[in-house]
């Protein structure tokens, strides 16, 4: 019986830092379109402009992550990255297709700041488990976006743009908590 008081008691005494709205810790789904697939939809839609026809065989599933961050001053976070990409190019005589698994630590800038509207800017780098017809190996990734904006209050939407694994172009959806 003291055990279960004790426990009790313990509970009422922290619900109410269970309702404090701190918002320090945030989750993201995300979407990117990387380099290579940037490129080969373009040269695509060239192609289909001038030719009617693809130029460039190549199906792919984006860029396609989780992030968590958690906020450690109010301009900076850190957190971690994963991201899964899968393509297959039929450009050649023999189909190649490649898989990769990215894990990447991650620091977020977050330089303007408003209630419904934020922009920030993010470094990612860690290791990719490449994994290809000829094998897997471990390679370096890294992402730089310059520029993300996001809007909403604790459901946010958010864009990026930047250079490397994750994507040239993402977005995806945030949750505050």
């Amino acid at each position: 019986m003291k055990k279960f008081i004790l426990s009790a008691l313990v509970v009422i005494l922290t619900f109410p830092a269970f309702a404090q709205p701190s918002r320090n810790n945030e989750i993201a789904v995300t979407y990117g379109l990387n380099a290579m697939d940037a490129i080969a939809f373009s040269v695509n839609s060239l192609g289909n402009m001038v030719l009617s026809e693809d130029v460039l065989e190549r199906q792919s599933t984006g860029n396609i992550g989780i992030e968590y961050f958690h906020r450690v001053s109010p301009l900076v976070s850190v957190g971690g990255i994963f991201t899964y990409y899968k393509a297959t190019d039929t450009t050649g005589d023999e189909p190649v297709t490649e898989k990769s698994y990215i894990f990447m630590p991650s620091v977020k800038f977050h330089w303007y700041q408003r209630e419904w509207f934020s922009a920030y800017s993010k470094c990612a780098a860690g290791i990719g488990i490449d994994n290809d017809d000829e094998g897997t190996e471990a390679a370096f990734d890294w992402q730089a976006s310059l520029l993300g904006l996001e809007v909403g209050r604790t459901v946010r939407f958010f864009t990026e743009a930047g250079f490397g694994d994750q994507g040239v172009v993402l977005a995806g959806l945030r949750v505050r908590f």
